[in-house]
């Protein structure tokens, strides 16, 4: 059973994203990766997400505050973003767009390129849900 999906924007985006995926294969986590791309319809997200079995969800891209939106917009999982390769003024005023984020859905984005923190804090969402079950 996948315990975290890894949602990544292109496939230069998941290849950004490795250091975080081999961390969380060293631990043990089962993880399935995805990649959607820029033009992918938001019901092909939906199917994504709707189903997947994971605990939480990691999203790796360039838009990393919008694709990580849409994708709480369909579970109450927890979604941790990752905004890589932020070039232009464009994609850094992307990252304060989170206030139309879903409500109920625990999100967070870590700093530019950092998927390491995303790794980690899914491990601990990881066992603090199997602390509490």
């Amino acid at each position: 059973m996948c315990q975290v999906m890894i949602i990544t924007g292109s496939r230069t985006a998941e290849e950004m994203m490795w250091s975080a995926i081999e961390d969380l294969i060293d631990v043990g986590v089962d993880i399935e990766i995805k990649t959607l791309v820029k033009n992918c319809s938001i019901y092909e997200i939906k199917e994504a997400v709707t189903e997947s079995k994971a605990n939480a969800f990691v999203v790796g891209s360039s838009m990393a505050t919008s694709l990580a939106s849409y994708i709480a917009a369909f579970t109450s999982q927890p979604v941790i973003g990752v905004p890589l390769d932020m070039e232009n003024e464009d994609d850094i005023l992307d990252l304060f767009k989170v206030e139309g984020l879903p409500t109920g859905t625990p999100y967070m984005i870590t700093d530019i390129d950092d998927g390491k923190t995303a790794a980690k804090t899914a491990l601990e969402i990881l066992k603090n849900s199997l602390l509490l079950r």
